[in-house]
């Protein structure tokens, strides 16, 4: 075994024992478990994704069903977790030792270990994943005999299957946590943001009342620049256009001020709204649905664009790693979006090819 093996197992089993020994500590009741759902998430999904496929076919259809397994698996584990912490912390309220609190603790040293050896695998993974795709020289002598072993064969496939199942179940972690009022504020802001950018640039480039101003710019930019003005109004790019663009950066940093005023104060109103119960749960239950929906988009519509490229020589390497996946597969090579004909046109071959 050549020392760069060595180094991940030893990461994994010392990251896996803090946890161990931090959750036998904390207990169950004040420990995280999303590590353990999130991995029952991915292997049950996998293990049911080649009936699924010969049930339904390798279409758009699976792949939504395949994902959805994993949802439910993530939810439904996440909702026993969460019961079994309100019993374990009720009980620790009651009185002190017993078998109950010797569960919660032992739980708890469990999820936590599952926690520790899950983020030090996960980040092993990503760094051998990313060197795999740099495809240097200095690479393959390091790391070359990790990428010939039989664990690296047998792994590789469910790298993009974990990574995916990780961007679902965040989201709905995520989407719970902030609620619906914060998940739709983000996008608002993430608009407001884009609008702001296009309104800088109409109003600089097209709106003749900021003429003057880009023209007195140009001006000034002129006398700076001297004798480097013909030079660079020879290269295609006048000083009128530089001048434009000055402007719709400082128009577009303006208005980004008062964005950002709006980002800080609109939380702290949902925050206060929040304190309710009933509102806090349908908040977060919608929060949660509308994050996953926008993950979910999100990846089949990347999926899909990257997929019209999949057979260019660059991109070999990275197509390789859903070759033999489970569920990743359905957002890349088999992309559901692309499957039942509702992905829009994106001339990205063109522009590579």
């Amino acid at each position: 075994m050549d020392a760069v093996s060595i180094a991940i197992i030893s990461s994994l089993a010392f990251f896996a024992v803090l946890g161990l020994i931090v959750g036998l500590v904390k207990g169950f009741a004040k420990s995280g478990s999303w590590a353990v759902e999130y991995l029952l998430a991915t292997v049950i999904a996998v293990a049911a994704s080649g009936f699924i496929s010969e049930t339904l076919g390798d279409d758009g259809i699976a792949g939504f069903a395949v994902t959805g397994v994993a949802i439910v698996i993530f939810l439904l584990f996440s909702l026993i977790s969460g019961i079994l912490r309100k019993v374990f912390a009720k009980n620790k309220e009651k009185r002190k030792g017993g078998f109950g609190n010797a569960c919660n603790r032992l739980f708890g040293g469990f999820a936590t270990a599952v926690k520790g050896a899950v983020f030090a695998g996960a980040v092993a993974a990503a760094v051998l994943t990313v060197l795999d795709f740099a495809q240097l020289e200095s690479v393959g002598e390091t790391f070359g005999e990790i990428y010939a072993s039989e664990a690296w064969a047998t792994f590789k496939p469910y790298i993009m299957d974990f990574l995916v199942v990780g961007v679902i179940t965040a989201s709905l972690s995520c989407g719970y946590s902030n609620g619906i009022s914060s998940v739709l504020w983000s996008i608002i802001v993430l608009g407001l943001v884009a609008g702001a950018g296009y309104l800088s640039y109409h109003l600089a480039f097209n709106v003749e009342a900021f003429q003057g101003a880009a023209a007195s710019l140009e001006n000034t930019l002129i006398g700076v620049l001297g004798d480097m003005t013909e030079a660079i109004n020879g290269s295609g790019i006048t000083t009128l256009a530089i001048a434009q663009g000055i402007l719709t950066a400082g128009l577009f940093f303006g208005m980004l001020v008062f964005v950002i005023m709006l980002a800080i104060f609109v939380p702290k109103m949902i925050n206060v709204a929040r304190d309710g119960k009933i509102f806090c749960a349908v908040d977060g239950i919608f929060g949660a649905m509308i994050a996953c929906a926008v993950a979910l988009g999100a990846l089949m519509f990347v999926g899909g664009v990257l997929q019209t490229i999949s057979d260019l020589e660059f991109m070999n390497v990275f197509t390789s790693y859903f070759d033999d996946s489970k569920i990743a597969v359905f957002y890349y090579t088999r992309n559901s979006f692309a499957a039942l004909g509702i992905m829009p046109e994106i001339p990205l071959r063109d522009w590579l090819a």
